[in-house]
This record gives C-alpha cells, sequence and structure tokens, in this order.
C-alpha cells in the first residue's frame, strides 16, 4: 500500500503529535529515504536507534508513521517503516478556535527552528560549512519589512516554490541531503498583551513593596531600505 499524497490536519491534538523536534526530523527523513530500518533513520539524524522506538511507536499511533513490511539483513531480519503521506500539512484555521490555532502554530514554529538549529549547529561542528563565495552551501536570512496583504501572499509563494523544489528531489539519491525552515509572521509592536482568561498576579503582602514594571515602549521604527542586510552567506 503507498502513501496518500497529501495530508491536512486541522486539529490541534493531531498535530502536537509532530510538535517534538525528534519525531519532526523522523517523519521529515522518512519522507525522503523511506521504507527504511529504525537503524537507517537513526544514523540519517545522528541518534541512537534506542532512543527511537518510543518516538515511532507514538508516530505511529497518531498515522504518521506505518509499518512497511521486513527486509532480511545477513542473519537479521529487520522491520522497515515508512511515512504514510508524501506531505503532511497544518491546517488549523478551519478549526475555529482562534486561541488553540493560534497556540498550536507558535508551538509548530518554536519544534521546526530548534530542529533546523540543532541542525545548523552539528553540520557546523561536523566542518560541513562551506562559506566561500564560489562554494557556499548554507545560507540564513532574517528580514523586516511593511508588507500588504498582496505582498505578503507574493511573499508565500515563493516560499511555497522553494516547497516544491525540495518535494521534487525527496527520494533522490543525487546530492546532499539539505534542511529547509521557513517562518513568516506578523510583529507585534508595542506593549505585550496579556492572554486572554489569564488575570493578572495577585499581590500579596511579600511583593507588595515591589516596584512594578513599566510597559515596556515600542521601539522607534527606522528606514529598513536602508539598513543592514541580515544575511549570512546567501
Amino acid at each position: 500500500m503507498g502513501r496518500e499524497e497529501r495530508v491536512r490536519l486541522m486539529t490541534p491534538d493531531k498535530w502536537r503529535v509532530m510538535l517534538s523536534p525528534v519525531r519532526a526530523d523522523l517523519s521529515e527523513n522518512l519522507r525522503s529515504i523511506g521504507p527504511c530500518s529504525i537503524a537507517e533513520i537513526a544514523a540519517m539524524i545522528g541518534r541512537r536507534p534506542d532512543t527511537l522506538y518510543r518516538h515511532v511507536a507514538t508516530l505511529i499511533r497518531a498515522g504518521f508513521v506505518k509499518p512497511a513490511g521486513y527486509r532480511k539483513n545477513g542473519r537479521h531480519v529487520e522491520q522497515l517503516i515508512d511515512a504514510t503521506a508524501d506531505d503532511f500539512m497544518i491546517d488549523l484555521g478551519r478549526h475555529g478556535d482562534v486561541d488553540e490555532g493560534n497556540e498550536g502554530v507558535a508551538a509548530t514554529a518554536a519544534g521546526f527552528l530548534k530542529s533546523a538549529a540543532r541542525t545548523i549547529v552539528r553540520a557546523s561542528e561536523a566542518r560541513m560549512l562551506r562559506l566561500t563565495p564560489h562554494d557556499r552551501n548554507v545560507t540564513v536570512l532574517y528580514e523586516q519589512s511593511r508588507l500588504t496583504p498582496q505582498k505578503f501572499k507574493r511573499v508565500r509563494e515563493l516560499l511555497f516554490e522553494a516547497k516544491r523544489i525540495m518535494d521534487e528531489c525527496k527520494g533522490s539519491p543525487e546530492g546532499q541531503l539539505y534542511m529547509l525552515v521557513m517562518a513568516a509572521s506578523p510583529v507585534p509592536l508595542g506593549s505585550r498583551q496579556r492572554p486572554r482568561n489569564k488575570p493578572a498576579p495577585h499581590r500579596t503582602a511579600g511583593n507588595r513593596g515591589l516596584q512594578q514594571p513599566k510597559a515596556a515602549r515600542a521601539p522607534k521604527r527606522r528606514d529598513l531600505r536602508s539598513g543592514p542586510r541580515a544575511e549570512v552567506a546567501p
């Protein structure tokens, strides 16, 4: 039985299973090299096989991973696993709960960015990053700018174009394995808003004399067009 082309995840409970950086790495690498054994996927993501069994079991129960038969390897027989779909997409906008949707996206970004940071650190420690102008193999970008809805739509289209290029190469034995994590978010300005349904801390005798922190002022905006580029090895 083959994979589904795409699975949309429309409930936060379903998506939370993928918020672990380990399980995100497992699922994404299975999409590239599966079906494979746990030993093979462990070597791919730089972890010991015995640390992955519980994560694989969790992903199987949640429907992200499935058993994919057995393979003889010398005297041993290995169980193979595979991703259940070629692509998984979070789609909490249809769920209706704004708070849960916001929290789900925030937790997703935190998990994915943590996984990306870990991968870059590992690549740096392995001296894999090449930074010479003619042979660069890493790019890190940080940009802020005011966008109209139409401009943001264009940026989003370009991000998905990069995703399409990555998807076209999944399963190919040629080339170096790369990780791509992309995010674009509105930036809140001014003092932080206290989340709804979370009351202010109660003042007791122990903290009554403490000076309460003042609300942070919004930083002065500069002309971003004349500012430095926040780009590393484009």
